[in-house]
């Protein structure tokens, strides 16, 4: 099962979505480059547990985040997608 992971300064929701489904990929791909359309950046934790930029969503990636630009509002509340 694939999960996004997003932080903002309300909490945290999460979205999972099976990754062999074309439509829930379709689904996640599109909340991806909406938040990263928005200023976000996208995140993915590493097989060494660092986290490195991606500006490409991966459904099979490990876990990722999308944060906002540091100081805040970024046209959107703070967040993260992982």
């Amino acid at each position: 099962m694939g999960i996004q992971i997003v932080i903002d300064n309300s909490g945290d929701s999460r979205f999972e979505f099976d990754p062999t489904d074309e439509d829930a990929v379709a689904k996640a791909t599109e909340r991806f480059k909406e938040l990263t359309g928005l200023g976000y950046t996208a995140a993915e934790r590493t097989a060494s547990g660092r986290s490195r930029k991606v500006t490409e969503f991966d459904p099979t990636a490990n876990r990722g985040a999308v944060h906002a630009a540091a100081g805040g509002r970024v046209n959107a509340p703070a967040a993260s997608i992982c």
